[in-house]
């Protein structure tokens, strides 16, 4: 259930629905009409030791088991090898939003504790299906309110001596699962700063209490340092350190930079992310992790984790469901990081569901798929992952980045100068389709 426009933030105070094929329901369809829209995709995942050669195959459609068409698959298999996906050197950064589902089974009646076994085999599936699309990022909430309030994986509690004590029990078990499924590369932690910087913790009672915290403060950087002294001294004791990324969300520079200058002078050797835009070259430097939005030429691509990416500012190119979108932008994402020199792309959100109906995401008031890139088929403990069109035209667009890195052949280099600007995203399917071809037929030679 899409939408007619890709409109910017905040347009849609009031909607119609548009059908739009996107999801991709692995659901066997056994009874078909001539007016249903129903539409037939078809993924082919080669054996990395698959012998070359031509592979083919027949797909049959029949109806009162009468043959009515028959449809010729022929697979190209040529001698040579995709890396597998966790040897991928695109750097995917979908955010993850674990608490969503949960909450949406419990308004349904169900209990679905989150980071519980059952939480976890319900979720297992799900971020699978992320690992297999190259994701790299584990999205990980530090603070109660990092997004939402309520949604935190480390507990902050006060002490009867008035200090501060820190409960990292479920941002282990979580850390731990999504390394396990195969996301293991970073562990982005929200957050310093962000959406708001108040401290939401409990009293010596259990009562919830909400500390409010400025920027710059004295109170700030006291209540920072404990946490950061307390957090890496966990970190190094499970090992992550090195992994783990303190990030922050399009932060205006006056903040951010104290936040940088608190961080760095707590350990230098903390690493630092941002999404955003017009840093000063002194914030941008001390960045480990910087991914500008599309369209912004940032001063330098030097940071060790360089991407881009979309957000609801922007009407094309997007990750929309709507009648104006095509999903060839998603393959075009990729190629656009090679044009401008990038290793990677960010979007929120992966799954930040909050619709009670798992097949419309028309969320809020922004374009429709916005606020996600996959389904599910309920809100129940047996939720199974629906991907999409959009989240398998992503996928192929990295996997077209690493071919084209891995046959490194100078012909490529004048079709992928043809994303390098934002504008070639409105025709996406033309460039997509010519880079396509030629990464092809460089392929067999």
């Amino acid at each position: 259930m899409g939408d007619r426009k890709a409109l910017e933030c905040g347009s849609y105070e009031s909607r119609t629905t548009n059908l739009i094929a996107d999801a991709l329901s692995e659901t066997p369809v056994t009874t078909l009409t001539t007016s249903d829209p129903v539409k037939i995709w078809v993924t082919v995942n080669t054996p990395s030791d698959a012998t070359p050669g031509v592979y083919t195959g027949t797909i049959s459609v029949k109806s009162d088991n009468e043959l009515k068409q028959t449809f010729r698959i022929e697979l190209l298999v040529v001698n040579r090898r995709l890396p597998a996906v966790a040897d991928w050197t695109f750097h995917l950064d979908l955010w993850q939003f674990p608490f969503q589902l949960a909450t949406l089974c419990t308004d349904n009646g169900v209990n679905a504790t989150p980071f519980s076994e059952s939480y976890f085999e319900m979720m297992k599936p799900f971020y699978q299906l992320l690992a297999d699309a190259g994701q790299k990022v584990i999205t990980t909430y530090i603070k109660d309110g990092a997004f939402k309030n309520g949604q935190t994986m480390v507990k902050w509690s006060k002490t009867e001596s008035g200090g501060w004590a820190f409960d990292y029990s479920d941002f282990d078990a979580y850390v731990a699962k999504m390394m396990e499924w195969g996301i293991d590369k970073q562990i982005s932690c929200f957050s310093l700063a962000g959406w708001n910087t108040s401290i939401r913790y409990k009293d010596t009672s259990g009562t919830d209490q909400t500390l409010e915290l400025t920027i710059g403060s004295d109170d700030y950087a006291t209540v920072w340092n404990t946490f950061l002294t307390s957090f890496k001294a966990h970190l190094e004791e499970k090992g992550w350190f090195d992994k783990t990324v303190l990030y922050m969300d399009e932060i205006e520079e006056k903040e951010m930079k104290a936040v940088v200058t608190l961080i760095k002078a707590h350990d230098s050797n903390w690493k630092i992310g941002l999404s955003g835009r017009n840093v000063s070259s002194e914030v941008e430097n001390a960045l480990y992790d910087y991914s500008t939005i599309v369209g912004y030429d940032r001063q330098s691509a030097n940071n060790p984790v360089a991407t881009f990416y979309t957000s609801c500012s922007q009407q094309y190119p997007n990750n929309y469901v709507t009648a104006e979108t095509s999903p060839a932008e998603m393959s075009w994402m990729a190629w656009h990081a090679m044009a401008k020199d990038l290793n990677g792309y960010l979007r929120w959100a992966y799954d930040y569901w909050t619709q009670s109906d798992p097949t419309n995401i028309q969320d809020g008031s922004n374009a429709a798929g916005d606020f996600n890139m996959i389904y599910r088929t309920a809100n129940t403990l047996s939720a199974l992952p629906i991907s999409s069109i959009r989240l398998e035209l992503l996928r192929e667009g990295i996997q077209d980045y690493e071919k084209v890195k891995s046959l490194n052949n100078s012909q490529l280099n004048t079709a992928i100068g043809n994303f390098k600007e934002v504008s070639s995203g409105r025709e996406a399917t033309k460039w997509v389709g010519v880079a396509e071809k030629l990464l092809k037929e460089l392929s067999v030679e």
